[in-house]
């Protein structure tokens, strides 16, 4: 699948659909820091979403321009009495003590960056934990490269999830692999003497747009490498090239990309909240077809409402709930692939949004106009078993800066953890958030 679309050709598609009923919403970079997050974070407040377009009086109603209170987005503390608190709480609770006697490791990060006329970014990642302890290793992992090619400024963000025995060791080799390889291969695009065609609209003969063919060519290599000492272990890997009036997200597995769009239309300002991959589930007709077509794998259910699953046809055969990974050398056989899906889109023209937005109106007193902005939102499914596209993009722009987004996101999706697992259970969780100008 090779995707090329316009922000103004998704607009019309979102204009043509009514949105439905409110649902529940639950190396040289200018700076960087990173750090240890000591405690978990405290609770965030919930909104309400509709689908598709959304007009700016729907996101003063949602709240979805209204200020957050920072207080929400301090270490805070809870009551002593645990038995007063509700359940997500309790168990927030219990995480941070755990925390606070040490038993949390060194694996909890953040680092915000920032490329002047293109992009603010935050990462936040978060390990997990199980059988009510915290796991011995974060699975996840990040990476940002900024790609300074002379006129041609870009910048990488990539995300991954490990899963198998040594999963931390498969994530953090494909994020290191994709941010090393990937410059190399747009840098070596866009030489007009390469004889790969240079500039950034098409790339060396296959017609796909040079940061495409650059980040698909990055998973290829990353791919090939990993087939060997990744045998029983591998990663989800997403990694999105934002330039300058374009974004492209290239893709293998279920970590997941979803921008919020600022369009303009009749009635003024809209966002179109659009998620730019798909998961790479074996339950897809397309997976499937292609899985059982090798003739050695499979696709099973073992339990009704658990995930489908990848394995081959003997009894004592592993499997795996993805169709496409890097890495796992033991299901190449059966289906598994780490060919990458692509996926490009024009950001819409600033001379068709007019003016800021006022979110005082939302309720807020002393609210400044805060400018048009797209957002986008990469992360590994931690995030996304608990939050809708609609709602990570809605909480996003209801923030004033990717910092406190990604912190409100992060909090947001480890009390609905708690809530639904007792507090026994937390996946690991990777999310980046880009403030990019509209």
């Amino acid at each position: 699948m090779r995707l090329h679309s316009t922000a103004e050709q998704l607009a019309a598609v979102a204009a043509s659909e009514p949105a439905s009923g409110p649902m529940p919403l639950p190396p040289r970079l200018q700076a960087v820091q990173q750090h240890h997050l000591g405690s978990p974070l405290p609770p965030h407040p919930v909104a309400s979403h509709g689908r598709g377009l959304y007009h700016e009086d729907t996101l003063m109603r949602l709240g979805a321009l209204s200020s957050i209170d920072s207080s929400m987005l301090s270490s805070g503390s809870y009551s002593d009495d645990e038995a007063a608190l509700p359940p997500a709480d309790a168990h927030l609770q219990r995480w941070q003590a755990d925390a606070a006697a040490g038993e949390t490791p060194g694996f909890n990060s953040q680092q915000w960056l920032t490329v002047p006329g293109l992009a603010d970014v935050a990462f936040l990642s978060w390990g997990g934990r199980a059988r009510n302890r915290w796991k011995a290793a974060n699975q996840d992992a990040f990476a940002a490269a900024e790609l300074d090619s002379p006129g041609h400024p870009a910048l990488l963000l990539v995300v991954c999830d490990g899963h198998g025995r040594g999963g931390e060791h498969a994530s953090a080799a494909a994020a290191r692999g994709i941010a090393d390889a990937a410059p190399q291969a747009r840098s070596c695009l866009l030489q007009p003497d390469s004889g790969l065609g240079g500039g950034s609209g098409g790339g060396g003969g296959s017609g796909l747009p040079v940061a495409q063919e650059a980040l698909i060519a990055a998973f290829q290599a990353v791919g090939t490498s990993m087939q060997v000492g990744f045998r029983d272990c591998g990663t989800a890997a997403v990694a999105c090239l934002l330039e300058p009036h374009c974004l492209t997200a290239v893709w293998t597995g279920d970590c997941r990309a979803a921008a919020g769009l600022v369009v303009g239309t009749t009635q003024g300002p809209a966002v179109l909240v659009h998620q730019l991959t798909r998961d790479h589930k074996p339950e897809n007709p397309l997976e499937h077809a292609r899985i059982v077509a090798t003739g050695r794998g499979r696709v099973v259910q073992l339990r009704e409402g658990q995930s489908h699953r990848l394995c081959g046809y003997e009894a004592t055969s592993q499997s795996i709930a993805l169709s496409r990974a890097l890495g796992d050398a033991w299901a190449t056989q059966l289906g598994l692939t780490h060919e990458p899906d692509a996926v490009s889109i024009t950001l819409p023209n600033p001379a068709r949004i007019s003016g800021d937005w006022d979110s005082s109106s939302s309720g807020g007193s002393g609210s400044a106009a805060r400018p048009a902005r797209h957002v986008l939102v990469v992360a590994s499914d931690g995030l996304w078993d608990m939050c809708s596209n609609e709602e990570a993009v809605g909480i996003a722009l209801s923030c004033s800066s990717p910092d406190e987004a990604a912190q409100a996101l992060m909090q947001t999706a480890c009390r609905r953890w708690a809530a639904a697992y007792e507090g026994e259970f937390l996946d690991d969780i990777s999310l980046a958030v880009a403030f990019l100008p509209a």
